[in-house]
């Protein structure tokens, strides 16, 4: 599996990112191609493929990861891989010391399973849907 992505960091913020007034949120900016800031993970023997990606976004007043796998790469360890590099990297790129994930959508276990092996632990309920909960991944306790 490979990846690519058209994130810059400078500093611990995208590149060009405005420092906002009582939090920093470095990832406000859409990156230079439009896209989501996120990483896309190719098959290395037919990168055409899109096995999954991982991404950041900015909601709810936290730094959220996303992320999602086609349908043939599921239940095969490739997201795992993909948020544990990802987690890694964004570790040793920014100066965030939390990311919050959501598990929803169709694949909701799957999804709280692949946090908590990648070491997000269960924060609580959301509060607008008591159907979905909140996973923290903190990056000091790594």
């Amino acid at each position: 599996m490979v990846g690519y992505s058209d994130m810059i960091i400078e500093n611990g913020r995208l590149k060009g990112a405005p420092l906002p007034e009582g939090i920093i949120d470095i990832f406000s900016l859409e990156p230079a191609s439009g896209r989501e800031s996120a990483f896309v993970f190719y098959d290395k023997d037919n990168p055409d493929n899109k096995i999954c990606h991982v991404g950041i976004t900015w909601q709810r007043g936290r730094t959220e990861v996303t992320y999602g796998t086609e349908s043939p790469y599921r239940k095969k360890g490739f997201m795992q891989e993909a948020l544990d590099a990802f987690l890694k990297w964004f570790a040793a790129n920014t100066s965030e010391n939390k990311i919050w994930g959501l598990p929803n959508g169709t694949n909701r276990e799957e999804s709280k399973h692949i946090l908590e092996k990648c070491g997000f632990i269960y924060y609580g309920k959301v509060e607008e849907n008591d159907s979905c909960s909140w996973y923290v991944y903190d990056i000091c306790s790594q």
